[in-house]
C-alpha cells in the first residue's frame, strides 16, 4: 500500500472519517497525486471520478480488493493521494512537474446527474438544505421545503442561474472552478471514458485490468411525460432517477448552457467531441 501523505496542520486533528472532508472546497483537493507514476488526477465532481480514482489507484499498485465499498475510492483518494495533503512548495513542485489529466463532461448532462445522484436519489441529503432554504425564499413557495418533498428539477436550474459559482455545491460548480487556468497533459471525455482511460493507460505505461464500458444513466432513453415539474421526493418514491430526456426542456438547455457557457467553452477549446463518440 501506498504510505500515506503526511496531513497538514488542518487535518491531522480531526477524526478519521472527517480528514478527508476538512477542505470541502479548495481546488487542489480534487487534484490527487499518484507518486508513483508521477502524475496529477483532476477528479471533478460528476465528472466519473469514481472511476478515474479506481483507475488511479490500480496504476499505483493500490490493493482495490482491500475496499469494502467502490465509493471507499473517495476518502482513500483524499487521504492519501489529495494535493491539499501537502505542503504549497511541495504542491507547486507536483504540480509543475508531473503528468496532468482530467476529464471534462458535457454540462447538461452533468447537471441532471447532479441532480439525480445528490437530489433525488437523496432528497434528504444534509447539504442539501441550504439549497432549498434559498428556493423556498426565491420561489415564494408557500411551504419551506425539506427531504419530504424535495426540488423539481426546473426549480434547481433556476437555483443555478442565481447562486455564486462559490456558493454551489461541487456536484453542480462549474468545471472550470476546478481547472482553472492550469495546463493539462491529457484531457479525457465523460462521453467516452472507458476508450480514454484505455489510451491514458497506454500514455502512462501501465497496466490495469480492462476497462469496462458504463452506461451513462443520465443519457438513458426515456419515453414517458416529462419530468420536468416532479418533486424530486416523488421520483425517489417511484423508483426513478430520472435522465436527460425526462428533465430537459429546449428552455431549461438554453438557461443551462448560458450559466455553464465557461464550461462550453472549455470544451469546445481541450476536448471537443466528435459526432462519433457522442452516440
Amino acid at each position: 500500500m501506498i504510505a500515506p501523505l503526511p496531513k497538514n496542520r488542518i487535518t491531522e486533528s480531526l477524526p478519521g472519517e472527517l480528514q478527508w472532508k476538512a477542505q470541502s472546497w479548495s481546488p487542489t483537493w480534487f487534484y490527487n497525486f499518484a507518486q508513483p507514476i508521477n502524475t496529477v488526477f483532476c477528479a471533478i465532481p460528476k465528472n466519473g471520478c469514481k472511476t478515474l480514482k479506481r483507475f488511479m489507484l490500480a496504476a499505483s499498485r493500490f490493493p482495490l480488493e482491500t475496499l469494502a465499498h467502490p465509493s471507499e475510492v473517495h476518502p482513500v483518494a483524499a487521504e492519501q493521494y489529495s494535493l491539499s495533503n501537502l505542503s504549497r512548495e511541495a504542491r507547486l513542485e507536483a504540480l509543475q512537474a508531473s503528468y496532468r489529466t482530467v476529464f471534462l463532461r458535457d454540462p447538461v448532462t452533468r447537471l441532471v446527474s447532479g441532480f439525480a445522484d445528490k437530489v433525488v436519489r437523496r432528497p434528504g441529503r444534509p447539504e442539501n438544505a441550504a439549497m432549498y432554504e434559498e428556493i423556498s425564499s426565491a420561489e415564494s413557495l408557500a411551504a419551506p421545503l425539506d427531504g419530504t418533498r424535495g426540488i423539481t428539477f426546473r426549480e434547481f436550474v433556476h437555483y443555478t442561474l442565481r447562486v455564486p459559482s462559490d456558493e454551489l455545491d461541487t456536484h453542480w460548480k462549474p468545471q472550470t472552478c476546478f481547472t482553472l487556468d492550469r495546463d493539462f497533459d491529457f484531457v479525457g471525455r465523460v462521453e467516452r471514458m472507458a476508450d480514454d482511460l484505455t489510451k491514458l493507460a497506454d500514455l502512462l505505461g501501465v497496466a490495469t485490468d480492462k476497462i469496462k464500458r458504463h452506461e451513462q444513466s443520465a443519457l438513458a432513453a426515456w419515453n414517458g411525460p416529462p419530468l420536468t415539474d416532479v418533486p424530486a421526493a416523488d421520483l425517489n418514491a417511484q423508483g426513478i432517477l430520472p435522465s436527460r430526456n425526462a428533465l430537459v426542456t429546449p428552455d431549461l438547455e438554453e438557461a443551462i448552457r448560458w450559466r455553464y457557457q465557461e464550461d462550453d467553452a472549455l470544451l469546445a477549446h481541450l476536448a471537443p467531441l466528435s459526432a462519433e463518440s457522442a452516440a
